[in-house]
């Protein structure tokens, strides 16, 4: 015990005897650590973001269509039981607010061209609940009433490809109950903008009363229902409650209706995983670098060292026990350093304007809001801190191969 404490104090000691290169690794150690743990909060705040954007935009956290709605997508697929199915899912823990809608894919036209769009026939008090397009709005109002012209909500995008602005008319075609194209006219009421360009080009909000009589079907009829639920996690049990309760009918939750937004956290950890391995291979090769150094400029005292006495299995020891040190020291330096800049970030933002035409392609806000990520921060030292140890097993190595007589008459 004598001896370990003997070689543990000599360890300590011999790390700073040199503060610069001591410090150099520590340095090292911190700002690995920092990079990875900034990395993460940085990918798990960007996909989150993105999630919870397309959650309160347009997916919900959870949907219910008539049995056959994924294949086919009739307008005759009315949800039957409509009634039924809203007062159930109420009684399931979790849930906070739904909003039934009519969904219909047509054609929007004016007189600079047509595109094909999805028109969703909502009422806009219960929509509200749900969804916060109300809160994306650019120009106008969000569904206003109208005594003549019915009034819509369409994105950037779209008014942008059919040069619309607020009062501009344009045409609407949908396919009736009957199978017969109908026709209407629209007068633009609001413009709004969210993180999906390609949502903004493609959906036309209209008062569900509007696209009911456009149809052929009762006002109270409704295609879908979406949901509001307490959290990501809790819409997943809630949908398999509603299910089972309603087998004849299609119920989601947010993974199943949007599958790639499950599939990028898959893709988020994976690649995560990838580039802090990159990360911790390029320090881990830096602190090997320095270690061999540290014993080529050691040579002389390892060999004093040797010749009083210390055996080869206690320099080796020592060696370990000295990069154990420097772990000790940048480890905790650099879990605060880098919780510190998460909390910074996830408070100020990174404005990404420059790409946000990009980001917005894939459904991405221009300013990311990086998170803190305590469940990596321990993990991420750990491996750092291994992964330094494994790579001065060569330097001790090396330690242990000189010669004392040699190493003392060395410069």
């Amino acid at each position: 015990m004598k001896t370990l404490q003997i070689i543990v104090t000599i360890a300590w000691r011999n790390l700073w005897r040199n503060k610069v290169r001591s410090g150099v690794v520590v340095l090292a150690m911190t700002m690995g650590i920092w990079a990875c743990i900034f990395l993460a909060g940085f990918s798990v705040g960007m996909n989150d973001q993105r999630t919870d954007s397309a959650l309160s935009t347009y997916v919900g956290f959870a949907q219910v269509h008539a049995n056959g709605w994924e294949d086919e997508r009739s307008v005759e697929l009315l949800i039957p039981n409509l009634e039924e199915v809203i007062a159930k899912s109420q009684e399931i823990p979790g849930y906070v607010a739904h909003a039934s809608r009519l969904v219909e894919t047509g054609m929007a036209a004016s007189s600079y061209g047509a595109l094909g769009v999805q028109v969703q026939g909502v009422d806009p008090a219960m929509d509200t609940l749900v969804y916060d397009l109300q809160t994306r709005l650019i120009e106008g109002e969000f569904l206003p009433e109208s005594r003549r012209v019915p009034r819509a909500y369409v994105g950037e995008s779209l008014a942008e490809e059919l040069k619309l602005e607020v009062g501009s008319k344009f045409q609407v075609t949908l396919q009736d109950v009957s199978g017969y194209a109908t026709q209407a006219l629209f007068r633009v009421g609001g413009i709004f903008k969210t993180v999906s360009s390609q949502y903004d080009k493609s959906t036309i909000l209209i008062r569900r009363e509007d696209m009911a009589g456009l149809i052929g079907v009762d006002p109270s009829a409704a295609h879908e229902i979406v949901y509001k639920i307490s959290s990501k996690e809790q819409a997943i049990v809630w949908a398999g409650e509603l299910s089972s309760a309603f087998p004849n009918a299609e119920v989601m939750s947010w993974k199943e209706v949007s599958p790639e937004l499950g599939y990028a956290d898959d893709m988020m950890a994976t690649s995560l995983y990838i580039f802090i391995g990159i990360i911790i291979m390029a320090i881990s090769f830096g602190i090997l670098n320095t270690m061999l150094m540290a014993i080529l400029e050691r040579r002389r005292e390892l060999g004093m060292l040797m010749a009083v006495g210390m055996n080869k299995r206690r320099t080796f020891f020592m060696v370990m026990i000295e990069t154990i040190f420097l772990g000790a020291v940048g480890a905790p330096i650099g879990i605060l350093v880098g919780h510190l800049s998460l909390i910074w970030s996830g408070v100020n933002g990174f404005d990404l304007s420059s790409v946000g035409e990009g980001l917005n392609a894939y459904g991405m806000d221009a300013i990311v809001y990086p998170s803190a990520v305590p469940e990596y921060y321990l993990g991420i030292a750990v491996i750092v801190v291994v992964m330094t140890l494994l790579f001065s097993l060569y330097p001790a190595y090396k330690s242990i191969r000189l010669n004392p007589v040699q190493a003392i008459r060395s410069v």
